[in-house]
């Protein structure tokens, strides 16, 4: 009888040093899921959304479900520059954020706002899945207090949009009024163009154009079609020049926080993703196309030497960027000779 009691309360003890193991083991388990909270300002007929919502898929797969990502779209967490703010402060784990906007908190991405520093979408795919451009702009990042994670279009190159004519070179310019963004950069491109570029908010963009106030923008296919701007600017000259692409960055104490093996999976997520946005981004600037050209906006398509006075008249802008912001010149040499020449583009 004793030994079947002691038996009994060997069989106990198991049972209970088990319920004791599996509840350190749970609750090991659940100290190990991360939750990281990611925010941008896009909507679900852009590429930032996607792009977002790419990485998060994958961050949670690879990861086994030990890494959650809670994505505010749409601007619901705030502006680019509120979002990069947040970041720096660790308030926010992820931001997404347009280049321009990213010049509120840091100088990594200054080089790439020259006027045709890179050419055409397929350039921009190669220059920013370069290995040696990538290792310069995670130190360029690093320096201004972030974790680079990825960068990709949002919407494509900017193209000359008007209520009045195609303009095929920048002799017919002439003059027009172009709204523009207050960006120096973009004012002094338009102004070496021949237009007489206008600083007049977003909000007021529309009407201006369809009141003649202006007369027309310098914009990508997918956000005058998001923006419905293409009803009242109807001629598109596709010069290029200047891109919209977004950058996503990490606070680095949150990415230094996680285990190794995680850490390789934000890095495997963040290359994935940003070739999966790229595909987004032809797919919604074609869709944005094909809408434009069934509404009745006619497209004009430069030829080599009309190509080449816009890139000249363009490039007479440099320099004095180059100076004023002391940019690097030997990262700019390096970020055009990844490209294939626009001549043979």
């Amino acid at each position: 009888m004793l030994k079947k009691n002691h038996f009994i309360l060997a069989q106990a003890s198991l049972i209970l040093f088990s319920l004791i193991c599996l509840i350190f083991s749970n609750a090991a388990f659940a100290a190990d899921v991360y939750k990281l909270v990611a925010a941008h300002t896009g909507n679900k007929e852009n590429t930032t959304y996607w792009a977002a919502e790419e990485f998060k898929k994958r961050v949670e797969k690879y990861s086994n479900g030990r890494i959650t990502v809670d994505v505010h779209p749409a601007g619901s967490m705030g502006s680019d520059k509120k979002l990069l703010e947040m970041v720096g402060q660790g308030t926010l784990d992820i931001a997404h954020s347009s280049q321009g906007n990213y010049a509120h908190v840091g100088r990594a991405f200054f080089p790439f706002d020259l006027p045709y520093i890179v050419h055409g979408p397929y350039n921009w795919f190669r220059v920013m899945t370069d290995k040696e451009i990538v290792a310069e702009v995670k130190k360029r990042v690093a320096k201004d207090g972030y974790k680079f994670l990825q960068a990709y279009p949002a919407g494509g190159e900017r193209f000359i949009m008007n209520a009045e004519r195609l303009v095929k070179s920048p002799s017919e310019a002439r003059g027009m009024k172009l709204r523009v963004v207050a960006s120096p950069i973009n004012q002094n491109l338009i102004r070496a163009w021949g237009f007489n570029p206008v600083s007049i908010p977003w909000s007021e963009t529309y009407q201006s154009v369809q009141q003649g106030i202006v007369k027309g923008v310098y914009l990508p296919n997918m956000w005058a079609y998001i923006s419905k701007i293409y009803e009242v600017a109807t001629k598109v000259t596709e010069t290029g020049g200047i891109g919209i692409w977004h950058v996503v960055v990490m606070n680095p104490d949150t990415y230094k926080s996680l285990p190794k093996d995680l850490q390789q999976v934000i890095d495997r997520a963040a290359t994935e993703s940003r070739i999966a946005a790229f595909a987004h981004d032809q797919y919604w600037s074609k869709v944005a196309k094909d809408k434009m050209l069934e509404s009745g906006c006619e497209f004009y398509t430069p030829t080599v030497e009309e190509s080449r006075q816009w890139i000249s008249k363009a490039k007479s802008t440099w320099e004095p960027m180059i100076k004023r912001l002391n940019l690097d010149r030997d990262f700019i040499k390096k970020i055009q000779d990844v490209q294939i020449p626009f001549d043979q583009y």
